[in-house]
């Protein structure tokens, strides 16, 4: 049974993932390919398996799904996106993929290469998933370089979300991220992800984690712009004189190269952390980088709380990268404790000037009551608390918390009266009511057990959720409809703070009334029913 999506007490969070739409399957087992896998189609193609062929998109923008899988390759790319193409690689479970080469090889051999004006977005439905990539003479993902030749291959554009990536190189002529030999790459968008990125080299020459690298007779003079966002990334350098994120570096010295994150004119980092280390096998950060919403750098305090390194950037009096409140740099605030009108302050502790001033009023979402005693806008308390006043229902009058020596509770639901039960509360009796305005489905969602008896399958119908679909119903390329399939209960129980649904069987039947003795009134919480797909992401939450 399908009902299409409306608006329920239930929080539904739907991500769309950027994975566009694909028409047709194909699941291929990697240990049956005798060449190259070729593919010239926008279709989505699932591989598993070991083997020791690669994957060619030559056209098209393909999604590749990568299940538990490992590609094995001793020349090429265990992933080539040609130029002009658009490829999805979308990984579940743990993934290897590129050489098992550790020795310096003049043969260009990598994980995933993507050609200049070509795109790969690698992403996933959680950081849980893994995908590990390889490269000689070759980054992980990005360019690569011919030795021999002396060539080298310019890569395309890179976007990371959603994932874990583990990258290697073995050698300076790449960064494990990025540019190979003078090669240039395209932007490097990272988003939501966990990176940990290797730069190789040797006791002279060091290539960044990120960045670009180093051929046969020179160096490039240009890195990738790299935009981090909400990511935590590890980046190591072979040894002191390449950046961490940015250029290669040479004991020489004449590079650019200084031993930083150099994100590219137009790159930037936001909201992300920077772990940097010195050496393949490092432990032990030479240091970490944190930067705020806004992308200014963070430094830790005393306390161990992260702070602007320069200036504040404030958004309504509170900066939008530490959350600092005070408007003078270095201040610190200060609270007066009751101004005797009902209100108290922040001062700045440079000037001594009121920043800030708030009224005290009660905060209905506390779980702790103050009774009017503590700030709803910060938190501070600036007297002693009330008692709780506790009304006939067995909640307090003020913050709805519930009295634990009770032993008769009245719930009306459909009041959107929240309370709060701190711990279960074992045998008591409970009164619940609820009005039913028609005969549609509606949520419920309940602190106690209710056992579906044939009294109550009499009157009403109970349901739970099964799963969601979506849908593109115009054939314009994106969805349009979602629906939530339910199935109807017959039997058992329904269990607290779990989300269901109930309909009235009858326009004459539309309250609720159940009455238990001696049962339990279970400690508030909400329970997120996850009811994702390959291309969606939701959850459903009970409140």
């Amino acid at each position: 049974m399908k009902k299409t999506l409306q608006t329920l007490l239930f929080a539904l969070i739907a991500i769309m993932m950027p994975i566009g739409a694909w028409a047709q399957t194909s699941t291929i087992d990697l240990s049956t390919l005798t060449a190259t896998y070729v593919i010239s189609d926008s279709e989505e193609y699932t591989f598993t398996g070991s083997g020791k062929y690669g994957i060619k998109v030559e056209k098209g923008n393909p999604k590749i799904v990568l299940n538990d899988a490992s590609i094995t390759v001793r020349t090429g790319s265990a992933i080539d996106v040609a130029s002009g193409n658009n490829a999805t690689i979308f990984v579940l479970g743990d993934n290897t993929i590129g050489t098992t080469k550790t020795e310096s090889w003049n043969e260009p051999c990598g994980g995933i290469f993507v050609a200049e004006g070509g795109t790969v977005n690698i992403t996933s439905n959680s950081n849980a998933n893994i995908l590990r990539a390889h490269g000689s003479h070759a980054s992980a993902i990005g360019g690569k370089y011919d030795y021999d030749n002396n060539e080298s291959y310019n890569a395309g554009s890179i976007n990371i979300s959603n994932v874990t990536v583990y990258a290697y190189t073995n050698n300076f002529y790449a960064s494990a991220i990025g540019a190979a030999g003078e090669g240039t790459c395209g932007t490097i968008n990272i988003t939501n992800a966990v990176i940990y990125a290797y730069g190789a080299g040797d006791r002279w020459t060091s290539a960044p984690g990120i960045g670009n690298a180093w051929s046969l007779l020179d160096w490039s003079d240009t890195i990738p712009i790299v935009i981090i966002s909400d990511s935590e990334v590890h980046t190591f350098r072979y040894n002191p004189y390449s950046d961490y994120i940015g250029y290669l570096g040479d004991e020489s010295g004449d590079t650019y190269a200084t031993g930083s994150i150099n994100c590219g004119d137009g790159g930037s980092v936001k909201n992300s952390t920077i772990y940097c280390y010195t050496g393949l096998t490092a432990t032990t950060t030479d240091k970490t980088v944190k930067y705020g919403a806004l992308g200014s750098l963070l430094v830790e305090d005393e306390n161990g709380n992260w702070v602007c390194e320069g200036e504040h950037t404030y958004a309504n009096g509170v900066c939008a990268n530490c959350g600092y409140k005070c408007t003078h740099e270095g201040g610190e605030h200060t609270t007066a404790i009751d101004n005797g009108d009902g209100t108290h302050s922040f001062t700045c502790s440079i000037c001594g000037e009121v920043t800030e001033e708030h009224s005290t009023e009660k905060d209905e979402n506390k779980t702790n009551c103050q009774h009017g005693n503590i700030c709803d806008l910060c938190g501070v308390e600036y007297s002693e608390p009330d008692a709780h006043s506790y009304n006939v229902d067995g909640f307090c009058e003020m913050c709805s918390t519930a009295n634990p020596d009770e032993t008769m509770f009245f719930i009306f639901d459909g009041d959107h009266k929240a309370f709060n039960v701190a711990e279960d509360l074992v045998g008591v009796s409970i009164e619940y009511t609820r009005i039913l305005h028609n005969t549609e489905w509606n949520s419920i969602y309940l602190p106690f057990e209710v056992p579906v008896t044939e009294e109550l399958l009499d009157e009403y119908e109970f349901a739970y959720v099964n799963d969601m679909h979506s849908a593109d119903t115009d054939d314009n390329g994106e969805i349009d409809e979602i629906e939530m399939e339910i199935v109807k209960i017959k039997t058992g129980t329904l269990h607290a703070n779990h989300p269901y649904f109930i309909r009235a069987k009858s326009r004459t039947v539309t309250e609720v009334y159940l009455f238990y003795e001696k049962t339990t009134l279970h400690a508030t919480e909400e329970t997120t029913l996850n009811c994702s797909s390959i291309y969606m992401d939701y959850a459903i939450v009970g409140s």
